[in-house]
Order: C-alpha cells, then structure tokens, then sequence
C-alpha cells in the first residue's frame, strides 16, 4: 500500500497514518482512503448534478441534509472513513450511534441488494436506534425515503426494505444471530456483549470475505 497516494491525502487520512506510524510504526490498516471529494467532482466534470453527486458519494451530504446540521468532526471521521474494521470508543451521548446510523443508511440507499444486521445487547437500545436514528430523524421527515420503503416490521425482528433490494435488519445479540447474514454488521454497545457471543456474531459475514465491513460502539 502506497500511503502517499492521491487516495490518502485527506487530512483524516493524514491523521489516522500518522498516528498508527507514531503508536506501531506502520500503517496496515486495511481501507480505500478518502476520495469522496474527488468522486463528487469528476462525476460533476461528467455531466452529473452536484447536488446529487453529492447525495450518492458522501455520507456526509445524507446527514446535513436529513439531520439538519452538520456533523462533528469525531462524526465526521466515521461516515467518511473506507477500513473494513472501524470501531469508535467515545463517551456517552457523543453522537456516535447517530453518525453510524446515517453511514449504514447512505450505505443501503445508494446501494442495490445490500443487508445490512445491527445488533444491541438489549432491546431497548434496538428500539432506541429504530424509532429515533432510523425512522424520526432521517426516513420520517422526508417523503421520497418514506417512499422508498417496501416494508417494515417489529417482530420476531425489526426490519426494513427499500426499493432498491437492500435491507436493515435489528437483532439482539444472542444464539439466533448466527443464522443471519450480511454484507454489513454494525455493533453497538460492544463492551456489553460477551467475547463469545461477539464471534458467533462476526459469523454473520464470514462468507462475505473482502466485501464485509464490521463497525463497532
């Protein structure tokens, strides 16, 4: 991996290297860099609307605008960031449940016959990502994502398709996880979840091989 590339040159990137070089002296991570920027203006340059160049490219665009405010810049490091493993250690009502949610849902809506599985240690948590990230602040205050919609459902599991093939389903973290599959698996409340359990959890994307993507709270 060249880390001078042109694919590296955003300044979250220029941090992330630096800082694995200083703690283990390489940087091994394995990602695609940052190049939403660049995605936004060549596809610009081709004829394409910014506005929604922007929509399909950066996560970034799904957030101000659905949210209604811009993202921190801790927010801002994991909707932008391409490593197949990412995981946030943050305190308490930081926001890092919520910028997760809007990379996995920019994930699903700009993408066809995607799976997407979340997993809580408890159901609250899981009604908590539903009924507020998922639905209240995002999919609700917007007719053309209600539209998108083909079903949803709460029970035996929350689950959500979208036009496009693609779909989000919320489970608790337990033996009937396993039996699940994904292209993507997102992880909140890690710590809360016994080692065990977290690798028949890791299970779900086993068969996914470079194309699985695991992000972890």
């Amino acid at each position: 991996m060249k880390i001078d590339s042109k694919k590296f040159k955003n300044k979250i990137c220029q941090e992330c290297i630096a800082k694995n070089i200083k703690k283990y002296g390489k940087f091994n991570i394995r990602c695609d860099g940052i190049s939403v920027d660049d995605d936004v203006n060549f596809a610009v340059a081709n004829g394409m609307p910014e506005e929604e160049a922007r929509y399909l490219y950066d996560p970034r665009a799904l957030f101000i605008v659905r949210y209604g405010s811009n993202p921190r810049d801790y927010q801002e490091a994991p909707l932008l960031c391409t490593s197949r493993s990412l995981c946030a250690r943050q305190c308490r009502q930081s926001g890092k449940s919520l910028s997760f949610m809007f990379k996995i849902l920019h994930y699903v809506l700009t993408n066809s016959n995607k799976s997407v599985l979340i997993v809580c240690p408890q159901e609250t948590q899981i009604k908590k990502l539903w009924d507020e990230y998922i639905f209240r602040d995002c999919i609700d205050k917007h007719p053309d994502l209600q539209k998108s919609i083909v079903s949803r459902r709460e029970k035996p599991n929350y689950i959500v398709k979208f036009d496009n093939g693609s779909k989000i389903t919320l489970m608790i973290a337990g033996p009937g996880v396993r039996s699940q599959t994904a292209d993507w698996i997102y992880i909140d409340e890690a710590a809360m979840i016994p080692t065990e359990t977290l690798n028949d959890i890791l299970m779900t994307i086993a068969s996914r091989g470079l194309d699985a993507q695991v992000l972890m709270t």
